[in-house]
């Protein structure tokens, strides 16, 4: 969704306020005279005054690296409480479908980046596990707003990797709901076709590498003689911990090995729910 620069920048301004307003009813981050201010809640405040201070058209130039990094800075917290958590997943859900977020602005390849690689790590006060489970669905929605949006195209390979994975284990953990499980199902689902709706795109960029389009038919090669080995040449089951991207990776647009690494994890999937059904029959 594209709106005016003018409403880009009220909506990032009434996401600040919104979410100051919820960290303060937090004990922890509750204002008390003389004493020093909380670190969020003091580069939330210096956000809320650049923004307030920048014109329509200056806001464009903001950095978009640093207008994400405070809410970042949040749902990546671990003395965070469920509520302040997700409302800054909110904020960054509504940043993200309102184009606030866009290769238009600097440093927004950067910014998707960290977004996801906060959001898949995110860490939060468990309070009450039905709080805690809306946090979670809210963190499913974030990735599926951040690959399916106008702007997913940004994300690197691991970016995506990453939010297919974090869906996958939350629609498999035997302690959630089947609410939870449905919606982590429904957004894999979503993830997985956006990421094929770009099929034909991705092997036209792969066919101008050159290099890379015979590293990729290598390892289409590799794996489809893992498959005719049988089951035991399977990959081993995902890991519950999510994989953390490398600090040295450089944010870009995710390609062909990327669809290729998800297709065959999704094929080892299959296989493995052969396995076992032939096995109870």
């Amino acid at each position: 969704m594209m709106t005016t620069p003018s409403a880009t920048r009220r909506i990032t301004l009434c996401q600040v306020q919104e979410l100051l307003t919820v960290l303060r009813q937090n004990v922890r981050f509750a204002s008390h005279q003389g004493g020093p201010a909380s670190p969020i809640i003091s580069k939330l405040t210096s956000l809320l005054s650049l923004v307030r201070s920048t014109s329509d058209a200056e806001f464009g130039s903001i950095s978009r690296l640093d207008l994400v990094a405070p809410f970042l800075d949040v749902v990546k917290s671990e003395e965070t409480s469920a509520d302040g958590t997700g409302a800054a997943l909110t904020a960054l859900a509504t940043l993200l479908d309102f184009g606030v977020i866009s290769e238009a602005f600097p440093q927004a390849q950067e910014a998707m980046s960290e977004l996801v690689d906060a959001v898949t790590t995110a860490r939060f006060e468990l309070t009450d596990p039905r709080f805690d489970e809306v946090v979670k669905m809210q963190i499913i929605e974030v990735l599926q707003s951040s690959v399916c949006g106008s702007s997913g195209h940004l994300l690197g390979d691991e970016s995506v990797w990453d939010s297919v994975q974090t869906c996958f284990v939350n629609r498999n953990q035997v302690v959630h709901s089947w609410t939870l499980c449905h919606r982590a199902e429904r957004g894999l689902f979503m993830i997985v076709r956006a990421v094929f709706a770009r099929f034909a795109v991705l092997v036209a960029e792969q066919e101008e590498g050159g290099d890379g389009k015979q590293e990729v038919g290598e390892e289409a090669e590799q794996e489809a003689d893992q498959g005719k080995a049988g089951i035991a040449a399977l990959p081993p089951p995902v890991p519950i911990t999510r994989s953390a991207r490398a600090s040295s990776q450089a944010p870009g647009c995710y390609g062909l090995p990327c669809a290729v690494k998800i297709f065959n994890f999704l094929c080892s999937q299959l296989l493995r729910e052969a396995v076992r059904t032939d096995t109870a029959a």
